[in-house]
């Protein structure tokens, strides 16, 4: 591993390459409308590449090298450009479409959902040709539970545009799904589907061999639990992967070992270079070696399904090998970015993925900080060695991540070192027994392996929940923003500056920098822990009423429970500011056709009217559903309409109450209400 102090930026250059190329990927995908004018953006580029030729040629290096970073920018605002599609067709219209399955269908809360790419549609009694990627959601039924990887399907349904999050702090899936190049979803009916074909015979023979390993390691590891984490960690399938068990690992810190990435790409080629090291002695045994190395190691990421964090590790291990085997010196840092370049060529939208980022990020913060802290302290006792480097990896790839985990989740995992240190030995083991049960075909040392991977993991699991258990395990509804985010990867940088070039100055500058954002972190937590009043959440048809009275909250909902999924995705995210889940108080509300009073400590009153007569004269907000007639005359306070109201009524309504007195607010659709009050 190279030393941060010894090493020279300039040595780097795909840094820099990689740097100018990402910022023109960046600044394309804030219209993400794409280019209109691709073609002549094309033509520059061929003609400013000419210039920038003629310029090297005259000796002119200064100004070429300036005009090749511009060009790369315009190169990757172009490339971005190209990766984005728009529907050639009408859409939120009821349209018959061909498609074909590319991600593994999941079933949830009642539906299959999964991506699709769009071929073509049907216009009259024409079929036309298109190419538009889409998430759909086929609400379940026995047919659809066949749903494969890669089949083509027909359907009809309307493909609308992705909308953005209506409740505050909530996951803004519209935007994880942009980072995939997906823009539009659908939802489609039970009796619109039929499959029309199975997959490629490429993919379908990865894809059966991907379920084939899933059914062996379920039937030699009977626990639900047990399997699926060992799955997971194995060959990278995530599909049945519980909720409890990813919130058991992400408040940890450990949830990178369920994910395939470098550490099991790396245990993997330690593995099959270990077992064909006796070829060396056979001429050209060496260099059959890395080749056989390097197709199994992509084997292994096709049946992990080439997720990002996979192909990242593959293509640094290959470059890595391709430069090994040719005798050369590969600089690490440059092998980062120099795959990292080739897998933004390669998909321009992998570079919004979080995986992706967080991953190159945490090789990023070894790569820099790990000699960094061996050189501050490493004891001489070999054994202590290996543990104080296992320490010194996790907080090396902490230090990179963290800020950028908490823009995202808004948590931290507290006992993230001992947590990482404690399941390394186990995963290792898990891993590599996963292996040897994968590949082994003799039924009773499978049964002997599969028990043994399901005590292991079993073992695991339980020392993570009771890390999990113990107090402050996971800060939770942590303040963060694109400035405070930006902020502490100034403050990195300022530190790197001073080590390298032994900068006092730069020093300082970080530490006040950094003492600065926790004061300012801090006071906006305290304002949050002071916050009063009542949030009313977008939950379409269903009712969430949080009563917050600084750090004292009460959830009313028609929901039947505080972990009920749709609580989960939409109110815990912003309940977490203000309290932690087992603090919180849940009310279940019974929906019927019985108009309901809430009063809450005396000072604040809510309506909620599900039949037709007078509004309660005390309601301090009334919330009205179920196309129920009020009178303007008759209500006092805010009116909010709900999504249980139809469209044709709240037309109605808006019309009658235009330029009223009565103050309304439609929910339907709209932004969760949040009325905020003082004493």
């Amino acid at each position: 591993m190279e030393n941060l102090k010894n090493s020279s930026f300039q040595h780097v250059p795909f840094l820099r390459i990689t740097l100018f190329f990402g910022l023109g990927i960046t600044t394309a995908s804030v219209g993400e409308e794409g280019c209109e004018l691709l073609p002549v953006v094309g033509i520059f580029l061929l003609v400013l590449s000419l210039f920038i030729w003629l310029l090297f040629y005259l000796g002119y290096q200064r100004v070429g090298t300036m005009l090749m970073y511009a060009t790369l920018f315009i190169a990757g605002f172009y490339h971005y450009a190209m990766y984005v599609k728009h529907p050639d067709f009408q859409i939120d219209r009821p349209q018959t479409f061909v498609a074909r399955i590319t991600e593994e269908p999941r079933v949830s809360e009642g539906a299959v959902r999964t991506s699709l790419r769009l071929m073509a549609w049907k216009k009259e009694t024409d079929w036309l040709p298109t190419e538009l990627p889409i998430v759909a959601s086929f609400w379940r039924n026995d047919s659809l539970a066949t749903l494969q990887l890669g089949d083509t399907i027909a359907f009809r349904g309307a493909i609308k545009m992705l909308e953005p999050p209506l409740n505050p702090e909530q996951f803004d899936y519209a935007r994880y799904l942009k980072s995939k190049g997906i823009f539009y979803d659908a939802f489609v009916p039970l009796d619109a589907v039929k499959v029309l074909g199975s997959a490629e015979k490429g993919k379908r023979v990865l894809h059966t061999m991907r379920m084939s390993l899933h059914r062996k390691f379920s039937t030699y590891i009977p626990d639900s639990e047990a399997h699926q984490i060992a799955a997971a960690i194995g060959f990278g399938y995530r599909a049945n992967l519980s909720q409890d068990v990813l919130e058991a690992f992400a408040n940890t810190g450990t949830i990178h070992v369920l994910s395939v990435s470098g550490f099991h790409v790396s245990l993997m080629f330690l593995l099959v270079t270990m077992l064909f090291k006796p070829m060396d002695r056979i001429p050209y045994g060496r260099s059959f070696r890395f080749v056989l190395v390097l197709l199994l190691i992509w084997l292994y990421a096709a049946i992990c399904g080439f997720e990002p964090a996979v192909l990242r590790a593959t293509v640094m291990f290959s470059i890595f090998l391709i430069g090994y085997w040719h005798t050369r010196t590969v600089l690490s840092l440059n092998t980062l970015f120099l795959s990292m370049f080739i897998l933004i060529v390669i998909d321009p939208f992998m570079l919004f993925d979080v995986g992706f980022q967080l991953s190159y990020l945490a090789v990023l913060g070894i790569l820099l900080f790990y000699p960094i802290l061996q050189a501050m302290y490493l004891p001489k006792r070999r054994k202590l060695q290996h543990l104080v480097n296992l320490c010194y990896v996790s907080i090396a790839a902490q230090l990179t991540t963290t800020s950028l985990a908490l823009f995202y989740f808004h948590q931290f995992p507290t006992y993230f070192l001992p947590a990482n240190l404690l399941l390394t030995f186990p995963s290792t083991a898990i891993l590599y027994l996963g292996f040897f049960l994968m590949l082994c075909p003799v039924d009773v040392l499978n049964s002997w392996v599969g028990y043994l991977l399901e005590k292991l993991i079993l073992y695991s699991f339980q020392l993570l929940q009771w890390i999990d258990s113990l107090p402050f395990a996971s800060l939770q509804g942590l303040p963060s923003s694109l400035w405070a985010l930006l902020l502490s990867y100034g403050v990195l940088l300022l530190l790197i500056l001073a080590i390298r070039r032994h900068a006092k100055a730069a020093l300082m500058v970080a530490g006040v920098l950094f003492i600065g954002l926790l004061q300012a972190l801090f006071w906006q937590r305290w304002q949050e822990q002071g916050f009063r009043g009542v949030k009313i959440y977008q939950m379409h048809k269903q009712i969430a009423i949080a009563l917050i009275d600084r750090g004292a909250v009460t959830l009313i909902s028609t929901l039947d429970s505080l972990n009920h999924a749709h609580l989960r995705f939409a109110v815990h995210p912003d309940l977490k500011r203000y309290a932690a889940l087992e603090h919180i108080q849940f009310e279940h509300l019974v929906v019927d056709s019985t108009d309901y009073f809430i009063s809450w400590q005396d000072t604040f009153h809510i309506q909620v009217k599900n039949m037709s007569g007078p509004t309660n004269s005390n309601a301090d907000l009334t919330l009205v559903r179920k196309n129920v007639k009020i009178s303007p005359t008759d209500a006092r306070g805010l009116v909010i309409f709900d999504a249980s109201n139809s469209q044709t009524y709240l037309d109605q309504v808006q019309v009658e109450l235009a330029g009223g007195k009565l103050p309304y607010y439609i929910l339907k659709d709209n932004f969760a209400y949040v009325w905020r009050w003082e004493l």
